[in-house]
């Protein structure tokens, strides 16, 4: 006798999985299949196999974005992790205490408030704080006595990238201390009590409870922030176009530049072949990130 199939939830899941092919698959696919073509804007795309890979590996501006990309990401992620650390340590331990701190309530949302600001609105105003003359960043320093005089904190190649980081660490540190927040008041009190009553200082009560509680959290967290940082566009597009030079110029700044920008108008073959670039880094690391939430559900 032949089963009779439902239907209905497959209709039901079926728009659902209409917006993920189209809004999700089919550029995916159309990416990779004009990375291999020389396709430009108005031209039938011609197959050329690896020539667009081949070509990025040569050209020192996209090389010189893969460094920054690599700079720029490890660094920003580095001092969200810290930073956010830090901060829900604080707000979980009794240095925040009703005793010390009467509102303590009202301190996590003001936590949050970089996360909850537009990027762009953010942006500009960071670019109002670095501004060479006139800057508050500037003014501040020199009323100090730390600065002698201005800094072109975004026009000074050397400083620039610092900049830029600094930026993302402001905007992102919130997402690592609520995430990570989130897990020190999940961890059983019980285990804290019982290393007292062993001995167990707040240093090995730190690294024997604490730390291995949180851990697949605190890797999760900086993974999800490390691709979300390496595909950036906002960031630096906003503060500095990659400039000065290419000094603060990313993968995704080039990916553009080749499409739409400076190095030429349309390129989308190559401007394809630069995204596809950063694919198997990101499924990498989305690996780890599976493993940590699948042992998660299965615990």
């Amino acid at each position: 006798m032949k089963r009779k199939v439902d239907l209905f939830p497959y209709t039901l899941v079926a728009p659902a999985m209409l917006i993920l092919v189209l809004g999700m698959v089919f550029p995916i696919g159309w990416t990779i299949f004009n990375s291999f073509t020389n396709k430009e804007i108005g031209t039938v795309p011609v197959f050329i196999g690896l020539k667009n890979y081949v070509y990025l590996l040569g050209d020192e501006a996209f090389l010189a974005s893969a460094i920054n990309t690599v700079t720029y990401s490890l660094g920003a992620v580095a001092g969200k992790l810290v930073i956010g650390f830090t901060l829900a340590l604080l707000l979980h331990g009794r240095l925040f205490d009703r005793r010390f701190v009467p509102n303590k309530r009202y301190l996590r949302p003001a936590f949050l408030l970089p996360w909850t600001i537009p990027g762009v609105v953010a942006i500009y105003i960071w670019s109002s704080l670095y501004t060479g003359n006139g800057g508050i960043l500037n003014f501040a320093l020199q009323h100090l006595g730390i600065l002698q005089k201005p800094i072109g904190w975004l026009s000074t190649p050397s400083i620039a990238m610092l900049s830029m980081i600094l930026v993302n660490i402001w905007r992102g540190t919130p997402f690592f201390m609520i995430n990570i927040l989130a897990g020190l008041q999940i961890v059983p009190l019980e285990l804290y009590e019982a290393a007292r009553i062993d001995g167990a200082n707040t240093a090995r009560e730190f690294s024997a409870i604490t730390l291995p509680a949180i851990r697949g959290i605190v890797i999760v967290t900086a993974l999800v922030s490390l691709i979300w940082t390496i595909n950036d566009f906002e960031t630096p597009w906003l503060l500095t176009g990659g400039g000065p030079g290419v000094s603060t110029s990313i993968i995704s700044i080039v990916t553009w530049n080749f499409a739409f920008g400076l190095r030429g108008m349309g390129f989308l073959g190559r401007a394809s072949a630069s995204a596809m670039y950063t694919v198997p880094v990101l499924l990498l690391l989305m690996i780890p990130i599976v493993r940590n939430l699948v042992r998660a559900e299965s615990a």
